[in-house]
């Protein structure tokens, strides 16, 4: 561990660092997290980037949940969704995935990210593999239906 790097080396102005992304009625503890990962936005390469983990998902493997606790995609609030919008303004290659939910999708995620990273020199510096089709909220897009189609498949179920 370095402890002459950031976020070890924060003081003075650099404390201030989250200001910058958002206004001053953002909650302190968002631009305190934007503070510290504030290094990462501006240095960052390339971002991998998994999505926010199911409420109701069955752990697969005490173990590898703390793997990916490590690997990210973990918190609630408002702190991953400015992080995601950050990392996303940036023309860096990026690679978006859902959480895994079974095992087949925990080793499609180590697949796809071990393949990203394999090509990363060959991507232009705006690409973007969203196959999961992530929303800003770390969640897969679900098609919501209009509500005059939910009165009909109602009335459709009532006989009516």
């Amino acid at each position: 561990m370095d402890y002459n790097a950031p976020p070890y080396t924060l003081n003075g102005t650099l404390v201030q660092a989250g200001n910058k992304y958002v206004c001053n009625e953002v909650p302190s503890g968002i631009k305190g997290r934007l503070t510290l990962a504030d290094h990462i936005i501006r240095e960052a390469e390339a971002a991998i980037i998994l999505g926010r983990a199911p409420k109701n998902r069955t752990r697969m493997y005490d173990r590898l949940n703390s793997a990916i606790l490590l690997y990210g995609g973990v918190g609630k609030g408002n702190f991953p969704k400015f992080l995601l919008y950050s990392l996303r303004k940036r023309k860096i290659p990026r690679l978006e995935m859902a959480y895994p939910t079974n095992r087949d999708e925990l080793i499609g995620l180590f697949e796809r990210t071990n393949r990203f990273l394999r090509n990363l020199d060959e991507y232009p510096d705006d690409y973007v593999s969203n196959d999961d089709n992530l929303t800003t909220d770390g969640m897969p897009y679900r098609k919501k239906i209009a509500l005059s189609e939910f009165v009909e498949i109602v009335n459709e179920i009532n006989g009516i």
